[in-house]
């Protein structure tokens, strides 16, 4: 693997040259969390900085390179694999373009489950993290049409695009998406349903 170097401050860094890119609810933290204890794999902290989804400003931990760099900066030399989990960059309509202008030879994975199942688990996510006021999915998903006009957006959702639920789950333009940037051989596609089932 072709090896990439930043500065920050003092220190000579590896760019991140690994992307878990969601989807929401479809094992990228557990998926991070197995690697982040390869003694070869550094993960970022936080794991989900949502740095390259600027479309999605709501999300960004961070928003600034210099600061985005900065997650990296306890990384070792035996680390070779320098990543994040963002699940956000899958959905976003900026994140991959940005993502391969900063690293062409990134390798990047992709979590997904069926639509349905991703579906439930991420309203539920969405009613917890106070994103969303409609208790039940029905409802909410026929606000999608008012909320995109800017309209019935709870006060607390602090990025009113993820409420496009129709959006989110379009797992199959998303995927090309992808495939415009990077080519196959660099793309891992999971199953959340075989994660699960042979972790």
């Amino acid at each position: 693997m072709p090896v990439d170097y930043l500065t920050s401050g003092q220190h000579k860094l590896k760019k991140a040259n690994l992307f878990i890119i969601g989807a929401p609810k479809c094992g990228t933290t557990a998926l991070s969390e197995y690697l982040r204890y390869h003694p070869n794999v550094y993960i970022s902290y936080p794991k989900e900085p949502s740095f390259f989804s600027s479309d999605l400003p709501g999300l960004q931990y961070v928003k600034e390179e210099k600061e985005y760099i900065n997650l990296f900066k306890k990384q070792k030399d035996q680390h070779t694999i320098i990543g994040e989990a963002s699940p956000a960059y899958l959905f976003s309509k900026t994140a991959i373009e940005r993502i391969k202008q900063f690293n062409p030879d990134a390798y990047i994975i992709i979590m997904i489950r069926k639509p349905l199942d991703m579906l439930i688990s991420y309203h539920q996510q969405l009613l917890y993290s106070l994103f969303e006021d409609q208790e039940l999915l029905e409802e909410a998903w026929n606000q999608q049409e008012n909320r995109s006009r800017g309209q019935n957006i709870p006060s607390t959702c602090r990025e009113p695009k993820l409420l496009q639920y129709a959006e989110m789950t379009s797992f199959s333009t998303q995927i090309k998406r992808v495939l415009t940037y990077f080519p196959a051989n660099r793309i891992k596609i999971i199953l959340f349903d075989d994660f699960k089932n042979s972790p």
